[in-house]
């Protein structure tokens, strides 16, 4: 019981700092992560990316693969069936599950849910997905169209993210992450799941 509840307060704070983090964005202001090589930046090595299984859900991915990309990071392209349309979006949630500096083993880190101005906030731009958006052709705009699309060497802005939350180190971590999306209805519309190394390289 005092574990559990050691991980909810965590992760109730991490969602604190996290909805500070993007109001400090929106008003134009800057952090910086104290000790940080200003020649570094942060990458991505993905070692899975898949829609999910165990989830009634309307998207399918196929011909995952994985391609370098700069500094030493990878990129991440795929097919993508979306085989039901939606109008609006209701609420994103991220389950994350941390795994040390691998992916075989992990546990329980946080959730994070956004249920206002969702499409919105998907489609802003300097976001930490925005890469991975820009990366699905042809474009998506709410309401999203059922169809085939293309995922071209996606990846993920983590310096963006470090700006949000500079206290969060990500450097050296291996993430489990569970992206799933909603529908008007409320209906789980979404569900993709990667596994994500995060990795501090000379730029």
């Amino acid at each position: 019981m005092k574990v559990m509840a050691l991980k909810e307060a965590r992760a109730s704070c991490i969602d604190l700092l996290l909805v500070i983090g993007f109001t400090s964005t929106l008003l134009n202001k800057s952090s910086i992560v104290e000790g940080k090589d200003e020649h570094t930046t942060l990458v991505s090595k993905f070692y899975e990316m898949k829609h999910c299984t165990d989830k009634k859900h309307h998207i399918r991915l196929s011909n995952v693969t994985f391609t370098a990309g700069r500094h030493g990071g990878n990129l991440a392209s795929a097919d993508v069936r979306y085989n039901k349309g939606l109008t609006s979006i209701t609420r994103i949630s991220a389950l994350l599950n941390k795994c040390g500096t691998g992916p075989e083993h992990c546990e329980y880190f946080t959730t994070w849910r956004w249920d206002r101005d969702v499409c919105n906030m998907v489609l802003a731009k300097g976001m930490a997905w925005t890469p991975i958006v820009n990366a699905i052709k042809p474009s998506v705009h709410c309401p999203v169209q059922p169809g085939p699309y293309r995922i071209v060497n996606a990846t993920v802005d983590w310096e963006s993210f470090e700006r949000l939350i500079p206290i969060l180190k990500l450097e050296d971590q291996v993430f489990k992450i569970a992206f799933m999306l909603y529908n008007e209805r409320k209906e789980l519309s979404m569900c993709i799941q990667a596994i994500v190394g995060i990795l501090r390289v000379r730029a």
